[in-house]
Protein backbone atom coordinates (compact mmCIF):
# COMPACT_ATOMS: atom_id res chain seq x y z
CA UNK A 1 0.00 0.00 0.00
CA UNK A 2 1.25 3.43 -0.88
CA UNK A 3 1.61 6.20 1.66
CA UNK A 4 0.03 9.51 0.80
CA UNK A 5 2.23 12.38 1.82
CA UNK A 6 0.93 15.40 3.68
CA UNK A 7 1.48 17.61 0.62
CA UNK A 8 -0.63 15.32 -1.54
CA UNK A 9 -3.38 15.25 1.09
CA UNK A 10 -3.49 19.04 1.25
CA UNK A 11 -3.58 19.27 -2.55
CA UNK A 12 -6.44 16.77 -2.77
CA UNK A 13 -8.42 18.60 -0.07
CA UNK A 14 -7.76 21.94 -1.79
CA UNK A 15 -9.00 20.53 -5.11
CA UNK A 16 -12.12 19.16 -3.44
CA UNK A 17 -12.67 22.59 -1.88
CA UNK A 18 -12.34 24.29 -5.27
CA UNK A 19 -14.82 21.87 -6.85
CA UNK A 20 -17.27 22.39 -3.97
CA UNK A 21 -16.86 26.16 -4.33
CA UNK A 22 -17.61 26.00 -8.06
CA UNK A 23 -20.72 23.90 -7.42
CA UNK A 24 -21.86 26.35 -4.72
CA UNK A 25 -21.25 29.30 -7.07
CA UNK A 26 -23.32 27.61 -9.79
CA UNK A 27 -26.21 27.08 -7.39
CA UNK A 28 -25.95 30.68 -6.22
CA UNK A 29 -25.97 32.01 -9.81
CA UNK A 30 -29.05 29.94 -10.63
CA UNK A 31 -30.86 31.31 -7.57
CA UNK A 32 -29.83 34.84 -8.50
CA UNK A 33 -31.15 34.38 -12.07
CA UNK A 34 -34.44 33.05 -10.71
CA UNK A 35 -34.67 36.06 -8.39
CA UNK A 36 -33.99 38.48 -11.27
CA UNK A 37 -36.65 36.79 -13.40
CA UNK A 38 -39.16 36.98 -10.54
CA UNK A 39 -38.37 40.68 -10.09
CA UNK A 40 -38.84 41.30 -13.82
CA UNK A 41 -42.23 39.57 -13.71
CA UNK A 42 -43.22 41.65 -10.68
CA UNK A 43 -42.12 44.84 -12.44
CA UNK A 44 -44.15 43.88 -15.53
CA UNK A 45 -47.19 43.26 -13.34
CA UNK A 46 -46.70 46.63 -11.60
CA UNK A 47 -46.38 48.43 -14.94
CA UNK A 48 -49.55 46.80 -16.22
CA UNK A 49 -51.41 47.60 -13.00
CA UNK A 50 -50.26 51.22 -12.93
CA UNK A 51 -51.27 51.68 -16.60
CA UNK A 52 -54.75 50.38 -15.74
CA UNK A 53 -55.02 52.61 -12.67
CA UNK A 54 -53.67 55.71 -14.42
CA UNK A 55 -57.16 56.67 -15.53
CA UNK A 56 -58.46 56.43 -11.97
CA UNK A 57 -55.59 58.55 -10.69
CA UNK A 58 -56.21 61.12 -13.42
CA UNK A 59 -59.97 61.49 -13.96
CA UNK A 60 -59.40 63.99 -16.78
CA UNK A 61 -57.52 61.30 -18.67
CA UNK A 62 -60.44 58.92 -18.18
CA UNK A 63 -62.88 61.53 -19.48
CA UNK A 64 -60.68 62.18 -22.51
CA UNK A 65 -60.46 58.47 -23.33
CA UNK A 66 -64.23 58.06 -22.96
CA UNK A 67 -64.69 60.95 -25.38
CA UNK A 68 -62.28 59.32 -27.82
CA UNK A 69 -64.09 56.00 -27.65
CA UNK A 70 -67.46 57.65 -28.18
CA UNK A 71 -66.18 59.68 -31.14
CA UNK A 72 -66.39 63.08 -29.46
CA UNK A 73 -63.93 65.87 -30.17
CA UNK A 74 -61.32 66.60 -27.53
CA UNK A 75 -60.69 70.12 -26.29
CA UNK A 76 -57.12 71.47 -26.26
CA UNK A 77 -56.43 70.42 -22.66
CA UNK A 78 -57.72 66.89 -23.24
CA UNK A 79 -55.68 66.58 -26.42
CA UNK A 80 -52.54 67.69 -24.58
CA UNK A 81 -53.26 65.22 -21.77
CA UNK A 82 -53.41 62.38 -24.28
CA UNK A 83 -50.21 63.59 -25.98
CA UNK A 84 -48.35 63.65 -22.67
CA UNK A 85 -49.70 60.27 -21.58
CA UNK A 86 -48.83 58.32 -24.75
CA UNK A 87 -45.02 58.44 -24.36
CA UNK A 88 -45.40 57.00 -20.85
CA UNK A 89 -46.85 53.88 -22.47
CA UNK A 90 -43.86 53.59 -24.79
CA UNK A 91 -41.48 53.90 -21.84
CA UNK A 92 -43.32 51.09 -20.04
CA UNK A 93 -43.34 48.93 -23.16
CA UNK A 94 -39.63 49.49 -23.75
CA UNK A 95 -38.85 48.41 -20.20
CA UNK A 96 -40.80 45.18 -20.66
CA UNK A 97 -39.18 44.56 -24.06
CA UNK A 98 -35.67 45.09 -22.65
CA UNK A 99 -36.39 42.68 -19.79
CA UNK A 100 -37.56 40.14 -22.39
CA UNK A 101 -34.46 40.73 -24.52
CA UNK A 102 -32.26 40.23 -21.44
CA UNK A 103 -33.89 36.84 -20.95
CA UNK A 104 -35.70 37.79 -17.75
CA UNK A 105 -39.18 37.44 -19.25
CA UNK A 106 -40.70 34.93 -21.62
CA UNK A 107 -41.93 36.13 -25.01
CA UNK A 108 -45.53 35.47 -23.97
CA UNK A 109 -45.07 38.07 -21.23
CA UNK A 110 -45.56 40.73 -23.89
CA UNK A 111 -49.32 41.08 -24.53
CA UNK A 112 -49.06 41.86 -28.25
CA UNK A 113 -52.81 41.98 -29.01
CA UNK A 114 -53.39 44.42 -26.13
CA UNK A 115 -50.47 46.61 -27.16
CA UNK A 116 -51.65 46.64 -30.78
CA UNK A 117 -55.18 47.67 -29.73
CA UNK A 118 -53.75 50.35 -27.46
CA UNK A 119 -51.54 51.65 -30.25
CA UNK A 120 -54.07 51.60 -33.08
CA UNK A 121 -57.46 52.04 -31.40
CA UNK A 122 -57.57 52.97 -27.75
CA UNK A 123 -54.84 55.59 -27.35
CA UNK A 124 -55.62 58.13 -30.03
CA UNK A 125 -52.53 59.86 -31.33
CA UNK A 126 -50.18 57.06 -30.36
CA UNK A 127 -49.02 56.44 -33.96
CA UNK A 128 -48.21 60.14 -34.38
CA UNK A 129 -46.32 60.30 -31.09
CA UNK A 130 -44.42 57.13 -32.02
CA UNK A 131 -43.41 58.56 -35.41
CA UNK A 132 -42.13 61.71 -33.75
CA UNK A 133 -40.36 60.03 -30.82
CA UNK A 134 -39.24 56.55 -31.96
CA UNK A 135 -35.63 57.68 -32.35
CA UNK A 136 -35.58 58.50 -28.62
CA UNK A 137 -35.86 54.80 -27.77
CA UNK A 138 -33.49 51.85 -27.87
CA UNK A 139 -32.89 50.95 -31.55
CA UNK A 140 -33.73 47.29 -30.92
CA UNK A 141 -36.99 48.28 -29.27
CA UNK A 142 -37.84 50.68 -32.12
CA UNK A 143 -37.26 47.95 -34.70
CA UNK A 144 -39.28 45.45 -32.66
CA UNK A 145 -42.12 47.99 -32.29
CA UNK A 146 -42.20 48.60 -36.05
CA UNK A 147 -42.36 44.87 -36.78
CA UNK A 148 -44.80 43.80 -34.04
CA UNK A 149 -46.98 46.76 -33.06
CA UNK A 150 -46.92 49.51 -35.67
CA UNK A 151 -47.44 47.17 -38.63
CA UNK A 152 -51.04 46.05 -38.40
CA UNK A 153 -51.58 42.32 -38.78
Amino acid sequence: MKKIHLGQTVTILANIGVIAGIIFLGIELQQNNELLAAQARADRRDIHRSANLRELEYPDLLRARVKILSGETLDTNEQRLIEVNNPAGFIDWQYIYLEYRAGLLQENSIPLPLWRRSFHEYNIGMPQVWSARKDDFDPGFSEWMEENIVTER
